[in-house]
C-alpha cells in the first residue's frame, strides 16, 4: 500500500519541504516520511535506515542531479526497488532524458499542485505492482530491437505480460528517448515472438564502464497468435532455471 512507503524528501527550501511533506502525509497517508536539507544530511542518516521505498529530490535547491548520493542510496538498499522522483521547473529535453537515464525514475513539473503528485506516485508504484509477476532471465537471452531509424541488439533481464526490462547500449548516442516506440524481437528454440512497444524508463548500468542502460518497455498490446508464442517462451524461460 503506498500508505505504508518508507519516504524521504531532499531539498534546501524549508518551505517547499514542508509543502511537499504536508501533499505526501495528508493526501497519500504516508506516515513514514523524513525530510532532509541536502546531501551531506542524507548521507549521514542513510545507515540508521533499515529500509527504503520512494525518494523526491527537488533539483533547483539542490542545482543538479545528485548522481552520487542516487548510487549511495542503491548501494545503501540494493534489494530494494527504491522509486526516485525529481521535482523541477527544467523543461530542457536532454537535461529530462539525462535525468532518466541516471536513476531518476519520474518527473514532477513545477510549479506542481497535489493533484500532480498523488497522481505521479499512484500511476508509479501501479506500474511497480504490474511487474511483480515478472520472470527473471537466468541465462544470457538476445533480444533485438527496432525504432523507426535505429536498430540494436540487446538482453533480456526480465519480462512480464505487460512489459520487460532490457540491457542496451548506444540508445543516447542515437538519439533514443522515453516515450519513443518500436518493434522488439525474442528468438528462442525455433520460434520467434515480435512485440510493439512503448521505451518508459531508462538507468545507467552503474557497474559497467561502458555506455549501457537498463530500459524498461511497456508492451502495447499482445494478440492471440502472440499469445500463444508468448506462453510457449514463458515456458522456455522457466525451463532455463531448472537445473
Amino acid at each position: 500500500m503506498i500508505s505504508s512507503l518508507v519516504t524521504i524528501i531532499i531539498d534546501s527550501n524549508k518551505n517547499s519541504r514542508k509543502t511537499l511533506g504536508s501533499v505526501v502525509r495528508t493526501h497519500l497517508g504516508i506516515k513514514k516520511l523524513t525530510l532532509f536539507e541536502g546531501e551531506a544530511h542524507t548521507l549521514g542518516h542513510l545507515d540508521a535506515m533499515e529500509k527504503l521505498d520512494l525518494v523526491f529530490i527537488d533539483f533547483e535547491s539542490l542545482g543538479k542531479v545528485p548522481l552520487d548520493l542516487i548510487k549511495a542510496i542503491k548501494s545503501n538498499f540494493s534489494h530494494s526497488k527504491i522509486q526516485f522522483i525529481l521535482m523541477t521547473a527544467n523543461k530542457d529535453e536532454t537535461f529530462l532524458v539525462d535525468a532518466a537515464t541516471n536513476g531518476i525514475s519520474a518527473i514532477i513539473e513545477k510549479p506542481y499542485n497535489s493533484a500532480a503528485v498523488i497522481s505521479k506516485i499512484k500511476s508509479l508504484f501501479k506500474s511497480t505492482a504490474r511487474r511483480s509477476s515478472r520472470l527473471n532471465i537466468y541465462k544470457t537471452m538476445p533480444i533485438y530491437l527496432a525504432f523507426d531509424k535505429n536498430k540494436f541488439n540487446a538482453s533480456l533481464v526480465d519480462i512480464s505480460s505487460n512489459g520487460c526490462k532490457i540491457k542496451v547500449k548506444g540508445f543516447k548516442h542515437k538519439g533514443i528517448e522515453i516515450y519513443d516506440s518500436g518493434l522488439m524481437k525474442i528468438p528462442f528454440d525455433d520460434n520467434s515472438l515480435v512485440l510493439d512497444f512503448e521505451l518508459v524508463r531508462l538507468e545507467s548500468d552503474v557497474s559497467s564502464d561502458e555506455k549501457w542502460v537498463f530500459a524498461a518497455l511497456n508492451f502495447k498490446s499482445i494478440s492471440a497468435k502472440n499469445g500463444a508464442i508468448f506462453a510457449q517462451l514463458w515456458a522456455h524461460i522457466l525451463g532455463q532455471r531448472k537445473p
